[in-house]
């Protein structure tokens, strides 16, 4: 275990991991914590650029000299603070990970389904079905608006070769929202969330005040 040698040294350990409703790593991570008194995890709730938001607070409050305990409970809190989305624009990939069945991907793909899911809790769950790009956007908006109650901080877009739907975004959040989203905060996703979503997804990583 890499952390042995800082365990070593004395220091304490804040471990912060990708939404168990994604991958098994969390779980691992804790049992293999449970060894340590001094090693916490944390389950984000979140993915990829979702996770930077409550690394920075971290680092934040550990330069404000807040003790362990209370830096465990503020990310714990911040957790709820992040609203995760993504959208998935081809449902291949989720037919060939078994969590759609081969004949609704097929008649989905056919009819140009497009779907709107949120992390919530344990689940990504699917929040809308539509018919082409325009109404999955507008749909992901209409949520953002009544999850956020107008209190965004940052957006981040991580994206799976979705240029196109990257520009959609961009100028709906601007128009609707009055926020412009950076290119500096646009990536290109991790190998592990585009291999459940496909190419043409998106994820909208939201951090709210």
């Amino acid at each position: 275990m890499f952390m042995r040698n800082y365990l070593k040294e004395g220091y304490d350990i804040i471990s912060i991991h990708l939404s168990d409703a994604i991958s098994g790593t969390f779980n691992t991570a804790t049992l293999a914590a449970s060894e340590f008194s001094n090693v916490t995890t944390i389950n984000s709730k979140t993915t990829s650029r979702g996770m930077v938001y409550l690394i920075k607070e971290c680092f934040e409050q550990i330069s404000q000299g807040k003790t362990l305990k209370e830096i465990i409970e503020i990310l714990n809190n911040k957790t709820s603070k992040i609203l995760t989305y993504v959208t998935i624009d081809n449902l291949n990939n989720l037919v060939k990970g078994g969590r759609l069945k081969k004949t609704s991907g097929l008649i989905g793909n056919l009819l140009n389904i497009k779907i709107l899911t949120k992390l919530e809790g344990k689940e990504l769950v699917a929040v809308d079905k539509v018919r082409c790009k325009k109404k999955l956007i507008n749909a992901l908006i209409e949520k953002l608006i009544a999850d956020s109650e107008n209190k965004i901080k940052n957006i981040h877009l991580a994206h799976a070769l979705s240029d196109e739907y990257l520009a959609l975004i961009k100028e709906a959040v601007l128009n609707r929202l009055n926020y412009n989203i950076d290119d500096k905060n646009i990536v290109v996703t991790s190998p592990i969330i585009s291999t459940h979503t496909g190419e043409g997804a998106v994820g909208i990583l939201v951090e709210l005040e």
